[in-house]
């Protein structure tokens, strides 16, 4: 019968699925029983899909029926009955019974929330990594309902709180789990978890890696620590309690169809509002969509194509709500292409509105936005040597522990003024040094003496002494971070000739296919050794505790 859907052949699928509803009359009378159950479920399954277009009620009826019988079947914090249990929500939304569908949407949080308990709590990155992928469909789909009904109070509150939940949910369990293993004070798991940095940090292979982490995660579990990343629980009605009287938080999600769709919320609502961004419009002869137009928009001179942008991401439905007072702020996080747009500057919106964009508007509960306090201390990185010899690099890192042994406050004036001069020099000797930034060390000198002119210490590193190890040993204490460098990018394809990365990375993972190019990156080989390779990585910054830090240019 599902072969038949799946042709098109509505009409001997009816057909067969009758002779199973008659077949399972006779058959299934003893209740619950092994492979009698899966077939009904099978046929349950594909009868909801049959009546779901031009028989709803019939399609609903299915569907009750196939949640209960996947909860005996499958378990009641199974991956098929928290699906089954989304499908009904959205059942009970389109017959127009809101409270039924919010009352599943609850259990199938319910049994997501414990799933991430288990699986996030105690777990290794790796696993949760894994997991994620699987699940994050999950979210998908309550940003689907939300889409398809946005009229529904019950659907819009519950998709909200996933978003708080899922943007970012890997990194920042990652982040939080590091400080929770520091928190507890044990010696024995900081030490673990020192030995798993060290081993990121010195590009060891994944293996090692994973390894490293399955001793930490295992001594945490086999002492009774209990982790629970406090995202989990940061609801829309908190975000809309943190804001002020005139201030408006916005959530920019996408379904799983690629469209993009809007939730806000201001103080005082009794639920998020939901709006559809999924316009279509004329560029250049085509009829394009709004996630086909952002990849271009950084490079667009139309202004046509701008303000019918403008519209689109900022309607009217949307913007009616904004504050209508200068002390009022706009709050927006952003997801997919719309990370990489940069939307305030639309229609001059950031001229007319004090807008803050954030990885997530949970950041108002967890009070991650501070208040501008006066700058103590800053780290200058800039004026690199990336071409740096290995045994030159080597004496560096040494002058620079031995530097820091004999003065742990700082600050420290590391600065290599033969490569200085080098790349300064005006002569065709400069360009010797792979990928010199002449001007860098210039840069990061004047911005040196500006601060220390507003008496804020400043660490500085140039030429071989401005690599991986000097920010490692010295950005945590810093409130401002100023690097003079490249960054890079790889794509997974690119990444596979990447020798920073040979036969030591996952590839895939975008955190090491992105960074910050240090000291020596085009000259150290990536041993795996006790030195750095001078390609800095976003797996390697997340794993720094740069919480202090309240500025990085």
């Amino acid at each position: 019968a599902s072969l038949c859907i799946e042709a098109g052949d509505q009409k001997q699928a009816k057909e067969i699925l009758s002779h199973a509803d008659k077949f399972f009359e006779t058959r299934f009378k003893e209740g619950f029983n092994g492979k009698d159950t899966l077939s009904q479920i099978m046929s349950l399954a594909a009868q909801v899909r049959l009546y779901a277009h031009d028989a709803e009620h019939v399609a609903y009826s299915k569907q009750k029926s196939l949640t209960r019988l996947q909860g005996l079947y499958f378990g009641g914090f199974s991956d098929e009955y928290l699906n089954s249990m989304l499908d009904l929500a959205e059942h009970h939304a389109l017959r127009g019974h809101p409270k039924a569908s919010f009352e599943s949407l609850r259990k199938a949080r319910e049994i997501m929330a414990y799933k991430l308990d288990v699986e996030f709590g105690q777990a290794t990155e790796s696993v949760r990594t894994r997991y994620w992928d699987k699940n994050s469909s999950f979210f998908y789909k309550l940003a689907d309902l939300a889409y398809d009904n946005p009229h529904i109070k019950s659907i819009k509150g519950v998709a909200y709180n996933s978003l708080l939940l899922s943007k970012g949910i890997l990194l920042n369990t990652m982040i939080d789990y590091n400080r929770f293993v520091y928190s507890t004070g044990d010696s024995i798991a900081i030490v673990y978890l020192n030995e798993k940095r060290d081993k990121i940090f010195n590009n060891q292979s994944i293996s090692d890696v994973e390894a490293a982490d399955q001793v930490l995660v295992d001594y945490m579990n086999s002492q009774g620590y209990t982790y629970r990343n406090p995202d989990f629980d940061i609801s829309w009605n908190e975000v809309a309690d943190a804001l002020g009287p005139d201030d408006i938080a916005i959530e920019y999600f996408q379904t799983s169809k690629g469209e993009y769709g809007v939730m806000f919320v201001r103080k005082g609502w009794n639920s998020p509002k939901c709006i559809k961004l999924d316009g279509l419009f004329r560029h250049e002869g085509n009829i394009i969509s709004l996630a086909q137009s952002l990849p271009y928009v950084p490079s667009l001179e139309d202004t046509g194509f701008e303000e019918r942008l403008a519209e689109i991401i900022w309607p009217d439905e949307l913007t009616r709500h904004f504050p209508k007072s200068h002390t009022g702020k706009v709050y927006f996080s952003t997801v997919a292409e719309l990370d990489v747009t940069p939307i305030e500057y639309l229609a001059q919106m950031h001229t007319r509105y004090d807008m803050s964009r954030l990885s997530s508007t949970r950041m108002l509960v967890k009070n991650e936005l501070r208040e501008h306090q006066e700058f103590a201390r800053a780290g200058l990185y800039g004026g690199i040597n990336y071409s740096v010899s290995r045994a030159r690099y080597s004496t560096a890192v040494d002058s620079i522990r031995d530097g820091m042994e004999e003065a742990p406050e700082g600050p420290y004036q590391f600065r290599d003024m033969d490569f200085e001069n080098f790349i300064l020099d005006e002569g065709p000797k400069k360009r010797a040094a792979l990928d010199y930034l002449p001007g860098a060390a210039e840069e990061i000198v004047s911005i040196h003496d500006i601060l220390n002119d507003s008496s804020v210490s400043t660490d500085i590193f140039t030429g071989c002494y401005a690599g991986e190890e000097a920010f490692y040993s010295t950005a945590g204490n810093e409130d401002i971070i100023h690097m003079a460098t490249h960054g890079f990018h790889y794509s997974v394809l690119d990444a596979l000739k990447a020798s920073y990365l040979s036969g030591i990375h996952d590839y895939t993972d975008p955190l090491v296919r992105n960074g910050l190019k240090m000291a020596g990156c085009s000259a150290i080989a990536s041993t795996g050794g006790d030195l750095s390779d001078g390609y800095m990585t976003a797996k390697e910054i997340s794993q720094m505790d740069l919480s202090s830090t309240r500025l990085v240019v």
